[in-house]
C-alpha cells in the first residue's frame, strides 16, 4: 500500500496577521522555539509515513512556491504542485488526487495535511495514519482524521 501524504500549503496569511502575512503565511513560522517552520515540521512528520521524500508531495500557491522550494530543498521539484490561481482546498485535493494517481496508480492512497497544524504526540498521530490508511485500503474507503470538539466555535 503505497501511502502519498500531500501537504495542503496554500495559506493566505490572514488569520494569523500581524505575525503572518501574504508572502510569509503561518506554516512558513516557526511557533515553538525548535527551529522548524510548521511547514518543515509537517514535512518531517509525515515523511516515515511516506517512505522518503520521493512520495512526499506539497501543492501551493504561485507566490508561495519560492518558500516551499526554500524551506524544504529536499522536496522533488516534481512533488511540488503550484497552483495557477488559488481556489481553496477543494481544487487543490482534486488535482492533487489526480496527479498522484497519475503518477503512482490507481492503487495508491493520497492523505492531505495541513502545513500549519501542531501535533503534540507525533508517535500516536503517526499510529492513527497508519491505522487509517489500513482501514482506507481495506474497505476502499475514505478516512477523514479530527479530533473531539471541547467548545463551539463560529466564525
Amino acid at each position: 500500500m503505497a501511502v502519498i501524504p500531500v501537504i495542503l500549503a496554500g495559506g493566505k496569511g490572514e488569520r494569523f496577521w500581524p505575525v503572518s502575512r501574504r508572502q510569509h503565511p503561518k506554516q512558513f513560522l516557526c511557533l515553538d522555539g525548535s527551529g522548524f517552520s510548521l511547514l518543515q515540521a509537517t514535512a518531517h512528520r509525515l515523511l516515515p509515513l511516506a517512505g522518503g521524500w520521493d512520495s512526499l508531495w506539497v501543492i501551493t500557491a504561485s507566490h508561495l512556491a519560492a518558500g516551499v522550494r526554500e524551506q524544504l530543498p529536499e522536496l522533488p521539484e516534481a512533488n511540488l504542485l503550484i497552483e495557477p490561481e488559488g481556489r481553496d482546498t477543494a481544487p487543490a485535493v482534486a488535482w492533487a488526487t489526480l496527479e498522484v494517481a497519475k503518477r503512482h496508480g490507481d492503487s495508491a492512497i493520497a492523505g492531505f495535511f495541513p502545513a500549519d497544524h501542531w501535533i503534540a504526540d507525533e508517535d500516536a498521530y503517526r499510529a492513527t495514519l497508519e491505522a487509517a490508511a489500513s482501514l482506507a485500503t481495506a474497505k476502499g474507503a475514505i478516512a477523514t482524521l479530527g479530533i473531539t470538539p471541547t467548545y463551539p466555535l463560529f466564525r
